[in-house]
């Protein structure tokens, strides 16, 4: 008995999580080829798929030439509807480099929630090359 509780415990704990994801993200690959001295802006879009609406908070670290940027730093996306962000690259030293792109998802009215409410972040690892 105490077996099937737990199954039941976990499987009730993946299937919320499958069903928690909020974000929808067209294309989160930058893997540019960057000339040295210039720069490459990519624009992603992120769909709320969700009832209520979500804020995003973007940033970028592993970044050791500090030639990456995210705009805009935040926003909140209503319900079904959709936002854009830019992420530009500056090829400062030729070779290949790598950053991470952290994206932060949280309701915004945590008050209207039935239940748990939770937060993501998504580490996403990102390389350029410039030559």
């Amino acid at each position: 008995m105490k077996i099937s509780r737990k199954i039941l415990v976990v499987c009730t704990f993946i299937v919320i999580c499958m069903t928690s994801f909020a974000i929808k993200i067209n294309s989160v690959d930058f893997n540019q080829e960057i000339p040295l001295k210039s720069s490459k802006t990519v624009e992603y879009q992120i769909d709320n798929i969700k009832t209520s609406p979500l804020k995003y908070t973007f940033s970028i670290e592993n970044d050791k030439e500090k030639s990456v940027q995210v705009s805009p730093k935040s926003f909140i996306i209503l319900p079904n509807k959709n936002k854009k962000f830019k992420v530009k690259v500056t090829g400062k030293t030729p070779g290949e480099h790598k950053y991470v792109l952290k994206i932060h998802e949280e309701l915004v009215d945590k008050n209207k929630v039935n239940g748990v409410a939770l937060n993501f972040n998504y580490n996403i690892e990102q390389k350029y090359i410039v030559k």
